[in-house]
């Protein structure tokens, strides 16, 4: 059941990302915006999110003095605590079993070919052309990805979550979050005053 979800999950990522020109247009790290896919099945609900490390951290180099690497344990523990970031209605009676985040991009270590519009990274040439291996050692699209599981006793009642991540991280702007349940497939641009994913 659970690998199924997730394959429901990948699959409605690469869906939404070719259907949502705004968030294709800006590729997979723009500053101040951030990715949610949401996946609805039986009586469990899967989460992925993916922000961009300076909104996280305040800093996308690489943590190596204290403070950083302070601030990046922080960040990701704050980031497990998917019972605080999502509040499901309370009559759905959802649960979180399970919740992982990790930081691609601020260790040194090589990005996952994509392909993204240059935001004024003029050293890396053309605009709009796609990367495979070239992000070695560089620093300047560190990303944290978070997934979570939650258990459900009534996912009927789960019309709507509220997303908490625009008060754990200020610095968010927007999130935009594609959902696929019973339903169908919705996209929705979240922000700080309008938090709601519904679906």
């Amino acid at each position: 059941m659970r690998l199924r979800i997730q394959k429901n999950l990948a699959a409605m990522t690469a869906a939404f990302i070719m259907t949502a020109p705004a968030l294709a247009q800006h590729g997979a790290h723009v500053h101040g915006e951030g990715r949610l896919s949401l996946a609805v099945e039986t009586k469990e609900i899967e989460i992925e999110v993916t922000l961009p490390g300076a909104d996280v951290v305040g800093f996308e180099h690489k943590a190596e003095t204290a403070a950083d690497k302070k601030a990046v344990a922080a960040a990701l523990a704050k980031l497990k605590d998917g019972g605080a970031l999502f509040k499901f209605p309370a009559e759905a009676g959802c649960k979180l079993e399970k919740a992982a985040a990790k930081l691609d991009g601020m260790a040194g270590e090589a990005h996952k070919a994509h392909a993204h519009k240059e935001q004024g990274h003029k050293e890396h040439g053309k605009k709009g052309h796609a990367h495979k291996d070239d992000h070695k050692d560089q620093a300047g699209h560190g990303e944290f990805k978070a997934h979570y599981h939650f258990d459900c006793a009534n996912t009927g009642a789960a019309t709507h979550v509220d997303v908490g991540l625009f008060k754990a991280f200020p610095s968010l702007k927007e999130i935009d979050a594609a959902t696929i349940t019973a339903k169908g497939q919705g996209a929705q641009a979240l922000t700080a005053a309008a938090a709601r994913l519904k679906f």
